[in-house]
């Protein structure tokens, strides 16, 4: 019998918004894989390290709330919140 082929769907990049800690300009970035809406954090100019924030939000109000805590946790630590530097400062 042969396997079934998968095909993942993935959607359209969308910028849900930006923010800005003293060493970088970064964007939280949108995609719908296979239904499912993930978020990223890139950089928002030139090469940098990119981070998966999250997935699998029941509604808008729900994105909503994770992009302002996610902002805000940024403006706190001074840095992006995924990074090494985060966690460092988090738990040092």
């Amino acid at each position: 019998m042969a396997a079934a082929a998968t095909v993942d769907t993935a959607g359209p990049l969308c910028e849900l918004g930006r923010y800005a800690v003293p060493e970088e300009s970064r964007i939280l970035v949108g995609q719908r894989i296979d239904g499912v809406v993930h978020v990223y954090d890139w950089p928002a100019v030139g090469r940098g390290r990119r981070y998966h924030v999250e997935a699998g939000f029941e509604s808008k109000a729900e994105l909503a709330v994770l992009l302002a805590e996610y902002r805000r946790r940024a403006e706190g630590l001074g840095v992006c919140p995924m990074s090494r530097a985060a966690i460092d400062r988090a738990c040092g």
